[in-house]
């Protein structure tokens, strides 16, 4: 997942390039600066030719290429790597006080399990996340939790 963070980052004309390649910011630095704002720049390195195309060449690095650059548009949706939706529990009060945040949420994860619980119920819950991304959303309510969707045999 890091990578798809580092290739939004990019696409917002933040370079990342990865593996402490100091050589490479710096460079994806000046690409991005003499492309003055109108063009995202990416980092990979050359490796071989392709094998099906002529007029092509295979490229490696971690993945931290702008969304942009895509030929289609880049949706980003579960399962990613998993086979159930997960789940998404939120503070109860969002159903009133912030709607829209409540519906770009549903829209986002239509078939994810939802879960309404208390304030102090998430803060208890909040106790045993993994990972937390702040996003700076600034709204009432704008809490969630966000379960991977692993389905594990019984």
């Amino acid at each position: 997942m890091p990578c798809a963070v580092n290739a939004l980052l990019n696409d917002e004309g933040i370079p990342v390039v990865c593996e402490t390649d100091i050589h490479g910011a710096i460079t994806s630095l000046m690409v991005e600066a003499a492309g003055m704002g109108e063009s995202r720049s990416f980092f990979a390195d050359w490796t071989i030719r392709h094998p099906d195309n002529p007029n092509g060449e295979l490229l490696q690095h971690c993945g931290p290429w702008p969304i942009s650059i895509a030929k289609g548009k880049a949706k980003l949706t579960y399962p990613l790597a998993f086979s159930h939706p997960g789940s998404i529990t939120a503070e109860a009060k969002i159903v009133e006080k912030n709607q829209p945040l409540l519906a770009y949420i549903r829209e986002s994860l239509p078939e994810a399990e939802e879960s309404m619980i208390s304030h102090m119920a998430l803060k208890e819950m909040s106790k045993n996340v993994k990972f937390a991304i702040r996003t700076g959303e600034f709204t009432p309510y704008p809490n969630i939790i966000l379960t991977a969707g692993v389905a594990f045999p019984a």
